[in-house]
Parts: C-alpha cells; sequence; structure tokens
C-alpha cells in the first residue's frame, strides 16, 4: 500500500459529519481512489455511537471499528485474521512512560535517543513524527467545485501525514446534509477523529497499515471560520511539489440499515496484546 494510503486515511481522520435537523440513522459512505494502483475502495459506516472505516488495497483488507462511549479502537486486520485493541487506558500508560522517561531522552545524543524512541514504540506501530499543534494553520478557500451533485469549497493551508513527515493537503469540504448526515454522525465522526490523532501522537500508526500514509483532519471550527459550519469532506488529495496526487472522491452514499455485526470483531480471529514500553 505505501504512499497511496494518503488520500484513505481521510476516511479515517479527515471525514467530518454535519449537525443537522434528522434523528440518527445508519450511514454508509463509499470512496474511491484515483489514480489506479494502491488502495482501490475504501468506505465508512456508522451506527449510533459506533463507526467503522474499511480499506480495500490488492490483497489487503483492514478495519478500523470505533466505539464512541468507550473510546476504543480495533484495528482488524482480515488477512492475518487478527487485531488490535486500543483504549484510553493505554495512551494514558504509554504517556505516563514517555514522560517519566523524557528527561533522560533530552540529556541523549541524537543516536541514541532515536535508538530510544524506537524501543517506546508498541510493537504492532510505527513511529512518526511529532504532529503540528494546529493541522490547518492557515486554511483558505482557493475555489469551488462540484463532486458527485454536491457543490463544494475546495480548501487549502492543511496538512497531512505521509509516511513520516507531514505533507500538504487538500479538501473539497462540503455541508454535510447534502449528503444525508446529521447531528449524532457528527459527534462520532468528530470523536473518532479526535482519538485517531491522539493514538497516533502518542503511540504511532498501527502497523498493520504497513507503515502507510495518514490525513489527519482539521478541527471543524477551522471551516467554520470558512462559511462551511458543518462541513463533510467530499474529495481530499495530497499535494507534492505543487502537483494533486492520489486523490480520494465520494462514490456513493446511503442510509440502509446495518447489521451490529458490522461493528464488531468477527469470532474467530487472534488478539495482539498491544504491549507498553518499560
Amino acid at each position: 500500500m505505501g504512499r497511496h494510503l494518503r488520500c484513505v486515511w481521510l476516511l479515517a481522520v479527515a471525514l467530518i459529519a454535519v449537525a443537522g435537523d434528522s434523528a440518527f440513522a445508519d450511514v454508509a459512505l463509499e470512496y474511491r481512489w484515483s489514480p489506479g494502483g494502491g488502495v482501490s475502495r475504501a468506505s465508512v459506516s456508522l451506527t449510533p455511537g459506533r463507526l467503522r472505516v474499511d480499506i480495500q488495497a490488492g490483497a489487503r483488507s483492514i478495519s478500523l471499528l470505533f466505539d464512541g462511549a468507550a473510546r476504543r479502537l480495533w484495528v482488524v486486520d482480515h488477512a492475518r485474521r487478527s487485531y488490535v485493541e486500543v483504549g484510553d487506558d493505554d495512551l494514558r500508560q504509554i504517556r505516563q512512560v514517555r514522560e517519566r522517561m523524557e528527561a533522560q531522552l533530552s540529556q541523549l545524543p541524537p543516536g541514541a535517543r532515536e535508538q530510544m524512541e524506537r524501543m517506546m514504540t508498541p510493537p504492532g506501530f510505527s513511529r512518526v513524527e511529532t504532529a503540528p499543534r494546529d493541522l490547518c494553520e492557515a486554511p483558505r478557500v482557493v475555489g469551488t467545485e462540484t463532486v458527485q451533485g454536491v457543490p463544494a469549497r475546495i480548501v487549502e493551508g492543511c496538512r497531512s501525514l505521509a509516511g513520516a513527515r507531514w505533507v500538504s493537503c487538500r479538501f473539497w469540504v462540503a455541508e454535510g446534509r447534502a449528503v444525508g448526515l446529521g447531528p449524532e454522525e457528527f459527534r462520532v465522526m468528530a470523536g473518532f477523529a479526535d482519538f485517531f490523532l491522539d493514538l497516533v501522537r502518542t503511540v504511532g500508526l498501527p502497523a498493520a497499515l504497513e507503515g502507510g500514509d495518514l490525513l489527519v483532519h482539521p478541527r471543524p471550527e477551522r471551516f467554520g471560520e470558512l462559511g462551511v459550519d458543518f462541513p463533510v469532506v467530499v474529495k481530499a488529495a495530497r499535494i507534492e511539489d505543487g502537483r494533486q496526487t492520489a486523490t480520494m472522491i465520494l462514490d456513493r452514499f446511503s442510509r440502509d440499515p446495518l447489521p451490529d455485526a458490522v461493528f464488531t470483531v468477527p469470532q474467530g480471529y487472534e488478539r495482539i496484546t498491544l504491549s507498553l514500553p518499560r
């Protein structure tokens, strides 16, 4: 998968729902990747309080399952029939270990510090650069475009994670009502985005993603400053050397009921223990 995961991870952490007037109903959003190769399809499914992201990339099939009330995430690798479970308690323990070791790390030469940082990254995760404090330091609208019949504003000035580097990205944002999203969806999506960014900052990127690439969303209020009160990302692209590459675009959406099994780990899968650094 490698470089082609950049835009897929927009779905995992950049898709923000809308506050609207409708009651919560199940929602499924399907995206396609362009140009061809690497990741071909991705989807986001929501039901009250829970969310699932699916990524198809060649023979690889990965799901992220999130419980908003419990603030727990399951990273499921279907090819290996295994999963890793991470919650707030795990993140808190890892942060405590890092805080205790910070003084020691600051006194080490760069090479030794790098080695210790790798040792402090739990098995099953890949360490990444520290995230910038604000992922959208200077967002600006640079144009408009209709995506799948939905009017959207093109926003630049945001950052995404490509491997271990933070790079520029571009979002097409529309009013969520246009794709049938409501206030409960907004809360679940925003909670998932917050948790996943916390995971990346504290632990790293799940190794089930092969050290791939991540687009992390800016806070919803950053889009509000641009006149989009309740944004949903209908398209995204990474920007490299001034060129737009690796685009994800909304293909279709539905509000058909989703079975409960969609949001649970399949039976018979092996749990991989998150080993904490010592």
